[in-house]
């Protein structure tokens, strides 16, 4: 049978303030408890070797000051730490530390008060951080998207390299292209993996995921592929596009806002 059997909670408790997180946390038992209401610990386990029900029992011997034992009547012996199977299976910090950073985070408070609640070290909680941002990209790389856009909404869009990246002079060449769009005033969003960034892939998502996409090409697309080329540093943007009335004038005569 699989170890990951298991049943979780199916109405996780909603956490509103800091004072969720400290009276719910103040012992271990409160601590597990809280733990399965949010789904993050199972309820109820089943042995991997025999299949049988496990049950939660205490073992002051261990860290979390309890155990998952096989309840099978053949003596299967099979016992589980409290973590095993969970995403915490190698963490080594407390539930009530683990608890705070995940509060912290998610309310978008700085690392160095995160680091004072928690009692965590600064390196621990940089890589707490960026835990938590992993989790965000894994959710948003596995999700399923619909065009967004359309007539009289505007849509921003952005690129970024995630995944390991190592360094050979100064250069990154490593890790995953991905190209986004969000619909201002709304909360719709598209994510795709990119194998290169040409101007032929990024057309062909956009197509692909931005409704009005005709709109799209004479305005904030270019402007991106420009910005891009020409001004990734925002302080030569000025100059770079003096330059190109310059350069362009002719072409750009009849496109030259005439209201003002």
């Amino acid at each position: 049978m699989e170890e990951n059997k298991e049943t979780v909670s199916s109405s996780p408790m909603l956490v509103k303030t800091y004072g969720d997180i400290y009276f719910n946390t103040q012992d271990t038992e409160q601590a597990v408890r809280f733990f399965e209401e949010l789904g993050i610990f199972p309820l109820l386990r089943y042995c991997k070797k025999c299949g049988s029900s496990m049950r939660k029992t205490n073992d002051k011997s261990r860290k979390d000051k309890k155990k998952w034992v096989c309840t099978s009547m053949t003596a299967c012996g099979h016992v589980n730490t409290l973590r095993s199977g969970t995403w915490l299976e190698k963490a080594k910090l407390s539930f009530e530390q683990i608890a705070k950073i995940m509060f912290c985070w998610s309310h978008k408070l700085p690392q160095q008060f995160a680091v004072n609640e928690s009692g965590a070290s600064a390196r621990t909680m940089v890589d707490w951080y960026n835990f938590c941002r992993d989790i965000c990209e894994v959710v948003l790389m596995n999700q399923e998207y619909k065009k967004i856009g359309g007539e009289g909404k505007i849509v921003e869009i952005d690129e970024s390299k995630f995944g390991k990246r190592k360094y050979n002079k100064g250069k990154k060449v490593e890790g995953q292209w991905v190209f986004g769009g969000v619909e201002r005033d709304s909360d719709k969003i598209f994510l795709a993996s990119v194998p290169n960034r040409t101007k032929e892939t990024l057309m062909g998502v956009l197509e692909e995921y931005v409704d009005g996409i005709k709109d799209l090409y004479n305005t904030y697309f270019f402007e991106y592929m420009w910005r891009r080329q020409f001004a990734r540093d925002n302080n030569d943007a000025f100059n770079k596009l003096a330059e190109h009335i310059v350069l362009y004038a002719k072409d750009l005569e009849e496109m030259t806002p005439t209201q003002g």
